[in-house]
Parts: structure tokens; sequence; C-alpha cells
């Protein structure tokens, strides 16, 4: 991580350059089960 000189995280900490997903859902809702089936597909795409 870097920080600015007064010790909190700079804007430009992150490189953005990547796609990013955010799943959110509930306890329960079988986040496991679409991270699985979301990465398989993903894998098959590309391929």
């Amino acid at each position: 991580m870097r920080f600015d000189p007064s010790g909190a995280a700079s804007t430009g900490m992150f490189d953005e350059s990547w796609r990013c997903f955010v799943v959110k859902m509930a306890t329960g809702a079988g986040k496991t089960k679409v991270m699985s089936l979301v990465l398989a597909w993903s894998y098959f795409h590309n391929v």
C-alpha cells in the first residue's frame, strides 16, 4: 500500500486498470455456488 505524507491512504494506491466484480449477498444465499459458477464461466468463456 502507498500512503501520502499525512499517513492516509493515497487515491493512487491501487492500479485500477483491471476490472473489479463485486457480489453482495446475504449469509446462506449461496455465495460460494455463485462464485464457482462465475469462475467456471469466466474460464470457459476465455478458452
